[in-house]
């Protein structure tokens, strides 16, 4: 992953490209804080940065960092490498900095999004994520192919960055994966929305990533769907959930759970659905309000009918997209 240069200018004027610049923060921390921050960093250990700085020239960074002081000049705009939500939100991202020779350096690390001496007032925010504003919504994207079977060529072109690193496939298969998952997603908001109002489950569902509605490019790391709490008439259970749309619902094990406790899985042939415990005791799967929400599930999807998509072109210059639909029978 490289560090984008000058993102604001490019955040501001985006309309230039025909890529999408990757997602990225925006920093709120005064310099003498961010000097107090560097002496407790580790560094990071991913798949991702490693490949970029070795263990040592990243504590080599990391000391041209500190040698800056608390007058350290950093760039207030910084990609984004991998999002995580274990305690808080927190950001891995590219510092760009200035080193006291003038030159300047860039050095990956953690960074919390909220802190108590950030900017913005007492727990306010440290960085807050953005994502390129010409990212289409999933749900305009759907719509337009399905009921028009074409998309604004402007964004058709934009579609060959959608994605992270870790995706394969060309633009037509990473864009139908990731409209597909947003399909399923809506249909499971649906049944805890239905399962809440008709038949009085105690349920909330919090959505982790306010972004994932959109097709943008860069990897939201290791986290997961959602956050679960249901409470019973006598206990309170929670799980972080992903969900995951398969063609045999028994190679739930083998997925990518992220940072999830908790796989619901949904077989795109037949509308079948279940779960997968990946981490923790079993608790919040046993209760019956989570088998009513299953089911619920279940019958969103049936009643959906044909709602997957795949997509066999998206001509860059007319927005015609060849498709057809499947799925649920």
């Amino acid at each position: 992953m490289q560090f984008i240069d000058r993102l604001v200018e490019s955040y501001e004027n985006s309309n230039y490209t025909n890529v999408l610049i990757e997602q990225f923060v925006k920093l709120y921390i005064e310099p003498w804080r961010f000097n107090y921050l560097a002496k407790s960093w580790k560094c990071p250990k991913s798949e991702v940065n490693r490949a970029i700085l070795s263990a040592e020239d990243w504590e080599k960074e990391r000391q041209l960092f500190l040698a800056a002081g608390k007058n350290i000049v950093v760039n207030n705009t910084a990609e984004v490498c991998a999002t995580a939500y274990n305690y808080g939100k927190s950001y891995l991202v590219w510092l760009e900095f200035i080193a006291p020779d003038n030159t300047v350096h860039k050095i990956d690390a953690w960074i919390q999004e909220t802190g108590k001496n950030a900017n913005f007032g007492k727990q306010g925010k440290n960085a807050e994520k953005f994502i390129d504003p010409r990212s289409p919504l999933c749900q305009d994207i759907y719509d337009s192919i399905v009921n028009k079977g074409y998309i604004d060529p402007n964004i058709a072109k934009l579609l060959n960055s959608v994605g992270s690193l870790t995706w394969t496939g060309n633009k037509e298969q990473r864009v139908q994966k990731k409209l597909n998952s947003f399909i399923q997603q809506k249909l499971f908001e649906k049944a805890v929305d239905y399962a809440i109002k008709n038949c009085k489950i105690n349920v909330v569902l919090l959505q982790l990533d306010k972004f994932d509605d959109y097709l943008y490019k860069g990897d939201p790391g290791k986290l997961a769907d959602y956050d679960l709490r249901i409470t019973t008439s006598t206990d309170i259970f929670s799980a972080r959930i992903d969900l995951k749309l398969l063609e045999d619902n028994d190679t739930a094990k083998n997925q990518n759970p992220h940072d999830a406790d908790l796989l619901i899985v949904s077989n795109w042939r037949d509308a079948k659905v279940g779960f997968y415990r990946v981490t923790g005791n079993p608790g919040i799967e046993k209760t019956e309000e989570f088998q009513t929400i299953l089911q619920l599930f279940n019958e969103m999807l049936i009643s959906a009918g044909k709602c997957f998509i795949h997509i066999s072109k998206i001509d860059e210059e007319t927005g015609k997209v060849d498709f057809n639909m499947f799925g649920n029978i």
